[in-house]
């Protein structure tokens, strides 16, 4: 897989950071977030994806941090995007 001229096959990811971090609310069947960073030229680069996704679709997700870490992020076209998020049903 490609894109933009980078190959997943290609990249080195040995320098990359992995993570593991308990979460305080289980959220999908998931109480440890795992992940890693990917340090580029252009900066990072996050790679975390959900264990019920198959590999085909979390190397898109693979292929999205190494080309923020490689290639950066593009140019902001607005400097506030409003957005709807979910918070969970938890006590205080």
């Amino acid at each position: 897989m490609s894109s933009e001229g980078i190959d997943l096959n290609s990249i080195d990811l040995e320098g990359a950071r992995v993570y593991a971090i308990p979460l305080t609310t289980r959220f999908r069947r998931v109480t440890l977030r795992e992940g890693m960073l990917i340090e580029g030229p252009a900066g990072w680069g996050e790679f975390c994806p959900f264990p019920e996704y198959d590999d085909r679709e979390a190397a898109s997700w693979l292929l999205s941090a190494v080309e923020a870490a490689t290639l950066g992020m593009p140019r902001a076209l607005h400097d506030r995007i409003p957005i709807n998020c979910i918070v969970p049903a938890v006590s205080p």
